[in-house]
This record gives structure tokens, sequence and C-alpha cells, in this order.
């Protein structure tokens, strides 16, 4: 799919926030799309999928589901801790549904877009000053997605939007450690601990109750409340009843 447009020269050395502003403020359109040099879009029509989601006011930006080469699923959408921003792909194969909220099928909310891939409203992206040119090369995109989202915007990945991304092809992936204390510095309060699951900070999973987590904790919750009429009942029927373990405290009664 041919977009057209015009070539912008820009100084020597990548700077992906730079060349993406220099770019934003030589254009004029209402809406602006973001795209590596280094992806295939997969999808025709996806222009007008872009400008519906975008006319939610709340909406900040839309992003897509990145492949790899192989067609496996590259990312569905971002989540950030405070050492990395990783790519969502529970599951290689893109016809999958991905994970019990069906995120390869449906629209959803996500911690951060790509840059990759990333479109916006053009006031949403000067009401924002931009990406920061204090992330020339990595998590500019991350950085706008978090402002964004600290303005109680929503940042979306639609799934239905498909594209290669031969990532980092075209330059250095590597992430210094300036660029990485920048970001702890401006978003540290909001960004995920290093547990296990600090990455679900933005985007928790809420299981069913016919999964195996959902059974196990309501059978905890039962046992719970079989433990705390078992006391009642002891408690009521006897006068020197024997403290069996799990259902009396050694200090719920006097031993004569």
């Amino acid at each position: 799919h041919h977009l057209g447009g015009i070539a912008i020269c820009d100084e020597p050395g990548f700077d992906f926030a730079r060349k993406c502003n220099l770019g934003a403020q030589q254009s004029s359109g209402d809406i602006l799309v973001f795209l590596n040099d280094d992806t295939e879009m997969q999808t025709s029509g996806w222009l007008h999928d872009v400008a519906s989601l975008l006319e939610e006011e709340d909406v900040a930006c839309v992003g897509g589901m990145l492949q790899n080469a192989d067609r496996t699923v590259q990312s569905c959408g971002d989540n950030v801790g405070r050492d990395s921003a990783v790519h969502y792909a529970p599951h290689p194969n893109a016809d999958n549904v991905g994970d019990a909220m069906h995120r390869y099928l449906a629209d959803h909310e996500t911690t951060s877009v790509s840059g990759a891939f990333l479109c916006c409203r053009r006031s949403t992206f000067e009401d924002l000053n931009g990406f920061s040119e204090a992330f020339p090369n990595s998590f500019q995109d991350v950085d706008f997605c978090l402002r964004a989202r600290a303005r109680g915007m929503r940042c979306i990945t639609a799934p239905g939007i498909r594209l290669l991304h031969f990532e980092s092809a075209t330059r250095d992936a590597e992430v210094d450690f300036d660029t990485l204390s920048a970001l702890r510095s401006f978003h540290g309060p909001g960004l995920a601990g290093k547990d296990r699951y600090a990455l679900w900070r933005y985007q928790p999973i809420y299981f069913s109750i016919f999964s195996y987590n959902g059974l196990k904790f309501r059978a905890y919750l039962l046992a719970r409340v079989f433990v705390r009429a078992a006391r009642r009942v002891e408690k009521a029927l006897t006068t020197h009843p024997r403290c069996w373990r799990g259902v009396l405290k050694k200090s719920e009664y006097r031993v004569r």
C-alpha cells in the first residue's frame, strides 16, 4: 500500500524521536501514522480501522499486531516494567485466540503501543509535545504512552491490523544504561517492580470460576467458611472441647 508523501532530510545519526517529530511538523493531516522502515503491512483497509478507533476522545494511540518474518506473533501490545518493555505474545500462532481475554481477536487496552506502528491524532501528539528527545533510540514510544496514560487516556492494540516487523533490521537494538535510567527517572512511580507478575500492573488477568485457579481459590474460601462454622458449633456444644488442629485456637479455652 503506497502512501505517497515527501522525503525529509535530517542530520546524520539515528534519532528516532527527532525524526518522528520532524515528520509530524512537516505533515498536514489530522491523523499521524508512525511506521518503521522495516515493516510490511499485511492488512488492507487498516486506515479506516485506525480512524474509527481514534474517534473516541480518550484513545491516545492505536497500534496493531506485529509479526516476525515467519508470521509468528512478535507483539500484541507491550507490557512495561522497570527494566524493559516486553512484547506481549502468549502464543506464537497468530490464528490462536492468544489468551483467556482473546487479545489476538479483540481490540484491547495495553500499557504501551510499539513505535514500529503507532497512530494518533495530531491534537493528541501536540498536546503531549510529541516524542521526548530524551529517548533518541529506545523507549520513546513507551514514554509517549505512559504520559498519555497519566492523563487518563488509553492506548489500544487492534490485532486485526497485522504487519510484519523485521525488528531492528536497520539499526542497533541495544538499549544504553542512560536511556533506561531516564525512563525510570521520569516514570519511576508508575512502573512495575521486578517481581514475576509486575508486568501485569496495568493489564491484570481475571481468572474464570471454571479455570483451575478459579476453582482452587473458591475451594479455599469454602474451607475458611467451614472452619469458622466448626469453631462456633464446637464452642457452643461442649464445655471442654478437644482442641483439634485447624479448628480451635489454643487461647480459646483454659486448661483446668
